[in-house]
C-alpha cells in the first residue's frame, strides 16, 4: 500500500462534515452504505449521554438537552442524504478489511481503489471549492480597490480644489 493510500485511509476516520458518526464495527461482512447507514441510525440513540442535571446543576441538564437535540439533527441529517458519502467511505473502507479477512484479495484490492479514487475526487472537490473561496475573495479585494481608488481620487480632486481656490485669492 502506497503512504497517499495509507494517509486516505487514515483521513477516512474524520468525518466530511465533522459530525460524530459511530464507528462501524470490525467484522468480516461486507457492507453497503444503506447498511452503514442503517447501523448509524441504531447506534446513535444507544450512545452515551451526559448525567441528567437536577436543581444544583441545571447546566447538566441543559448540556444533556443539546445533545440530544444533536443526535435528532444528526440522525435526520444522516435520512436526508446529508451523510451518503461519508457512509460511502465507511462501507469502503470496512469492505477492504472484511474482503481481506475472507481471502477475497482481488475483491479487496477493487474495493481499495474504489475507496481511494473516492477520497481523490474529494481531495480535488475540496482543492476546486478553496480556489473558488480564494477567486471570490480576490474578485471583493477588486472591488474594494476601485472603490477605495475611486474615493481616493475624490479626495485628491476635493483637496486640489480647495488649494486652488485659496491659492488663487
Amino acid at each position: 500500500m502506497t503512504i497517499f493510500r495509507f494517509l486516505s485511509l487514515l483521513l477516512l476516520v474524520c468525518s466530511l462534515h465533522g459530525a460524530e458518526l459511530p464507528a462501524i464495527p470490525e467484522s468480516n461482512r461486507v457492507l453497503t452504505s444503506d447498511e452503514v447507514k442503517n447501523y448509524w441510525l441504531n447506534a446513535i440513540p444507544k450512545m452515551e449521554l451526559p448525567a441528567k442535571g437536577n436543581g444544583l446543576h441545571p447546566e447538566q441538564q441543559a448540556k444533556r438537552e443539546r445533545k440530544i437535540e444533536q443526535r435528532k439533527t444528526l440522525m435526520r441529517e444522516i435520512k436526508s442524504g446529508k451523510y451518503d458519502v461519508d457512509a460511502k467511505l465507511a462501507s469502503l473502507s470496512h469492505n477492504v478489511v472484511a474482503h481481506t479477512q475472507l481471502g477475497e484479495t482481488d475483491k479487496a484490492k477493487m474495493s481499495e481503489e474504489r475507496l481511494y479514487l473516492l477520497r481523490e475526487h474529494l481531495s480535488k472537490l475540496a482543492t476546486l471549492k478553496a480556489q473558488r473561496d480564494i477567486a471570490e475573495k480576490l474578485s471583493e479585494a477588486t472591488d474594494q480597490i476601485a472603490s477605495l481608488k475611486a474615493e481616493i481620487s475624490s479626495l485628491e480632486q476635493t483637496i486640489n480644489s480647495q488649494t486652488c481656490s485659496n491659492d488663487c485669492d
